[in-house]
């Protein structure tokens, strides 16, 4: 027969269960903080840096250009997601003609909203519904306030008035040499909307990329000369982006009906900088 020391028994059986009991709580304390310390639904917002909007507009173009108003309807009409997307604090529309190094402004809208993460302490974290509240309503509020901004900016801006002159030339070297000059502290983005053809000078001069992080894009617009009327427009499209990628390597051309919000949302992703707010 064994023995069985009930005494021993009775003090070794709580040690135990309260071994376990320490066990059990440090582990489904790690499952709470690691689940109830995210958002409850998985939303976050990470800030790009603070960014200027340049736009550039080639007013040798006629007012009554189709591919103009359609790409400004565009633009216009996509431009509350990229001051989002892009943490726009800024936008400049210039006009440009036979002087494009002193392209002269057409409008400003400046002092946007800034988009900030949300702190609402340790508790919010652990809840993690709050911080979505937080998040929501600060995103509404922001929205709201870039709507209200952005009724600066119209279709009118990024038209020429009808019945003006039409430039003697179009100097395209002028304009991207001073985008290439163009420094400051802020991340710069710049939109030149033109049809390639810059008739001051007989070549596109080559600009070395700044040093800077800046991203530009040529909008490309079908041209309206006599000496191209016969030509297909893709294949006007295809000439004159391999003229402006030869001289400026580090532009990126697209044609007039591309939605530029994804180039530069991927501009943006390149950089190492995203935002997300779903």
């Amino acid at each position: 027969m064994i023995a069985v020391n009930l005494e021993e028994m009775n003090r070794a059986v709580p040690k135990s269960i309260c071994r376990i009991s320490i066990v059990v709580a440090v582990l489904v304390a790690g499952l709470l903080i690691s689940s109830c310390g995210k958002s409850s639904s998985g939303k976050r917002i990470t800030t790009p840096p603070s960014t200027d909007l340049q736009v550039y507009v080639d007013w040798s173009i006629s007012a009554e250009d189709e591919s103009l108003k359609s790409f400004a309807e565009l633009f216009l009409s996509n431009l509350p997601q990229i001051v989002e997307q892009q943490g726009v604090v800024n936008i400049t529309v210039f006009q440009f003609g036979s002087d494009g190094w002193n392209a002269p402004k057409i409008c400003t809208i400046d002092n946007f909203p800034a988009l900030l993460p949300v702190s609402v302490g340790e508790a919010g974290e652990f809840i993690g519904r709050l911080k979505d509240a937080k998040q929501d309503e600060m995103m509404k509020q922001y929205r709201a306030q870039v709507r209200e901004r952005l009724l600066g900016i119209n279709a009118a801006n990024l038209v020429p008035p009808e019945n003006i002159p039409e430039p003697s030339c179009t100097d395209l070297n002028g304009v991207f040499k001073r985008i290439a000059e163009a420094h400051s502290e802020r991340r710069q983005q710049f939109v030149v909307i033109t049809d390639g053809h810059g008739s001051c000078d007989e070549r596109l001069f080559p600009v070395k990329a700044p040093s800077a992080p800046v991203t530009l894009i040529v909008v490309l617009l079908p041209e309206k000369s006599r000496r191209k009327a016969n030509q297909p427009k893709y294949r006007q499209f295809e000439q004159r982006s391999d003229e402006i990628k030869q001289s400026i390597s580090w532009a990126i051309v697209v044609p007039h009906f591309t939605d530029i919000t994804s180039v530069l949302k991927e501009s943006l992703v390149k950089s190492g900088n995203q935002i997300t707010s779903e």
